[in-house]
C-alpha cells in the first residue's frame, strides 16, 4: 500500500480508491471460492471414495452402511451443489453495486433491460456498452434518461 521512490526516499500512497476496489474484488473472489469449495468438496471426495472402492476388494466401513451411503450421496451430490447455485445470485447482488443498480432499474422499468450504456460508464467490470461520452451535454442527457425513480 505504501511505495518508496528510490531517488528521494519519500513515501507516496497509491490511489486509495483503486486499493479499495482491489480489496473488495479480492474478498468477493475469496467468498465465491470458499462457497464453491464448501459445496463441492464433499461431492468430489465422495466420488473419489467411490472410484477408489472400485479397485479395492473391501469397501470402507462407512460405505457399507446403507443409510450413510444414501444420505451422503443425497447431500453431497444434490443438496450442496443446489445450495451453491442458489447462493451465487444472492452473493452477486450483495457484492456488486452495478448489478444491484441494474436490477433495480429493470425492476421498475423493464425496457431498461436492453440499455447497457450507463452501466458501462461506471468504470467497473460490466463494460458492455460503447465508450464514455466525451461531452458533458451527452452525459447529462444519458443520466436523466436512465435515472432511477427518486421517490422509491
Amino acid at each position: 500500500a505504501v511505495v518508496s521512490t528510490q531517488s528521494t526516499g519519500q513515501y507516496t500512497q497509491i490511489n486509495t480508491k483503486s486499493e479499495k476496489n482491489f480489496r473488495k474484488v479480492s474478498v468477493t473472489i475469496a467468498i465465491f471460492t470458499a462457497l464453491f469449495l464448501v459445496c463441492f468438496l464433499p461431492c468430489f471426495l465422495l466420488q473419489l471414495v467411490y472410484f477408489l472402492s472400485m479397485f479395492s476388494s473391501q469397501s470402507p466401513e462407512f460405505m457399507r452402511v446403507g443409510t450413510f451411503k444414501f444420505y451422503a450421496h443425497l447431500v453431497s451430490q444434490f443438496l450442496l451443489p443446489l445450495t451453491n447455485s442458489a447462493a451465487n445470485p444472492v452473493l452477486y447482488l450483495t457484492r456488486m453495486k452495478q448489478l444491484r443498480m441494474w436490477c433495480w432499474d429493470v425492476w421498475y422499468e423493464p425496457s431498461k433491460m436492453f440499455h447497457s450504456r450507463p452501466y458501462s460508464q461506471m468504470g467497473g467490470s460490466l463494460k458492455t456498452g460503447s465508450t464514455r461520452a466525451s461531452s458533458s451535454s451527452t452525459r447529462s442527457r444519458a443520466s436523466t434518461r436512465f435515472a432511477r425513480p427518486r421517490n422509491l
